[in-house]
């Protein structure tokens, strides 16, 4: 009796220890900074004529990206903004990585316009051969833009976004990167073998400096990859993938064109009725558990699933026409490390005055033409093999062609690479439009899956 007596005692303890630092003021901090590293595979981790080789021969080359960015309700307190991230050696980078000034932007602001679209959109959602009774759920484009909304259609991980990264909550200074300032370009691609594991530090004119360690708990996550990703013979297409240390759960989509032009066709692996077209971005262990438990997400144990046949074939899954060509894109979501400086205050009568806040997120994708493995993807396209390099090189870091490699075909990994980078970063396409008419948040990432393009920049090293 005694014992229970203590435990229900420190129980009580700790219930109004916990209530006490909720009514705990808390002032947030001023200037906040991001680190998000995402590990690559198939045509979201090409690196060049080798890892096209290695996967012609049944491997899966990745490679690893970083995106940083830092924003601060502070201006610079010397010049303009400016910001360096000084990694561990183990990264293989660096050390030393610029960010450069970004624009100001606007919460909820997007800075492109965009043409009303036409067509329909089919949405399926859940795994197996057949798509359950109701499906598919069809968003007409007009009668939206006259104010229609589709019943019953909500994102299940609305909860689940983390609030506006550094570049989008209006502060007068923002910085992104990592940016080599020599060749002007931007050097986002870690080698192979890569870590991140060890002590960073972040000095900008904007904030004292941001120290910060990470741990193997928050290293570059494994690559995910297909290893089965067959059409059926009832028109299905059966995904297989590797089990993925660190996952906190799946996300699969489809997407692609559907049989009339306008018309696009996409299916997610949740097994209940949602619109997330962005849910393979980043997303927070706990929210990741949560959205696990409503099967919005596939478990971490989970390694495969079937894209129904009406889907499939609806968007020419397996399909050798260029035109119908769809994708098939697998997050495996991963670890966040968050850092607060000051450390909070024990006694809740004293604020919490926080100066910086740092997160890191990390998660692991794959992408492939849905029904069409890599391997015959490439062997279909009639890839070019000859003047292969290194597996893991970063052809954006280079400013001349690595020793029996022509210029003629450096420049065209760097050309690839470019494409690659841009596959990554905002920009005017078809998902955005959808976005801007239905409303539905995370359509973005649709068009850049369906071939919506951002001019690539020009090159210094290879003159077009």
């Amino acid at each position: 009796m005694r014992a229970s007596l203590l435990v229900a005692a420190a129980a009580l303890a700790l219930a109004g220890v916990a209530l006490a630092q909720d009514r705990q003021e808390v002032i947030p901090a001023r200037t906040v900074y991001w680190m998000d590293v995402r590990t690559g595979t198939g045509l979201a981790g090409m690196g060049g004529a080798a890892a096209a080789r290695l996967m012609l021969s049944g491997g899966a080359p990745s490679s690893a990206t970083l995106d940083l960015v830092i924003g601060s309700q502070n201006g610079p307190r010397r010049g303009g903004v400016e910001a360096t991230h000084t990694v561990p050696r183990a990264a293989r980078i660096g050390p030393d990585l610029d960010l450069e000034p970004g624009e100001r932007g606007q919460p909820g602001q997007t800075q492109n316009e965009y043409e009303q679209p036409r067509g329909r959109l089919y949405l399926f959602y859940g795994c197996g051969e057949r798509a359950p009774r109701g499906q598919p759920i069809v968003i007409d484009f007009a009668r939206v833009a006259q104010g229609e909304t589709p019943p019953g259609l909500e994102s299940r991980v609305a909860g689940a976004r983390t609030p506006n990264s550094p570049a989008e909550r209006g502060w007068p200074s923002v910085a992104r990167g990592p940016h080599d300032r020599r060749a002007g370009l931007a050097a986002r691609v870690m080698p192979a073998g890569a870590s991140i594991v060890g002590d960073h530090l972040v000095r900008s004119s904007m904030a004292p400096d941001i120290r910060f360690a990470l741990t193997a708990e928050h290293d570059i996550m494994a690559p995910v990859s297909f290893s089965t990703n067959e059409v059926l013979p009832s028109g299905a297409v059966n995904l297989v993938w590797n089990a993925t240390p660190r996952a906190t759960g799946f996300a699969v989509v489809a997407m692609g064109q559907g049989e009339r032009q306008g018309d696009y066709v996409y299916w997610t692996s949740s097994a209940v009725q949602t619109w997330d077209a962005d849910i393979f971005q980043f997303i927070s262990p706990s929210e990741a558990q949560r959205l696990v438990n409503e099967r919005v997400l596939l478990s971490p144990q989970t390694t495969t699933c079937i894209v129904p046949q009406e889907a499939a074939r609806m968007m020419g899954a397996g399909s050798a026409d260029q035109q119908r060509a769809s994708t098939v894109l697998l997050t495996a979501f991963g670890p966040e490390a968050n850092f607060v400086d000051p450390p909070r205050p024990s006694d809740p009568a004293i604020p919490w005055r926080q100066e910086w806040a740092v997160k890191v997120r990390l998660n692991s994708t794959t992408m492939e033409m849905l029904g069409v493995p890599m391997a015959a993807m490439l062997a279909r396209a009639g890839v070019d093999m000859s003047g292969a390099a290194a597996v893991g090189r970063n052809p954006l870091a280079e400013t001349a062609p690595p020793e029996g490699m022509s210029q003629e075909d450096w420049c065209r990994e760097r050309a690839q690479a470019f494409r690659a980078q841009a596959e990554n970063s905002p920009g005017a396409n078809v998902g955005e439009a959808v976005g801007a008419a239905t409303g539905i948040p995370g359509a973005g990432l649709l068009g850049r899956a369906l071939g919506g393009r951002r001019r690539t920049p020009d090159d210094p090293y290879c003159p077009r």
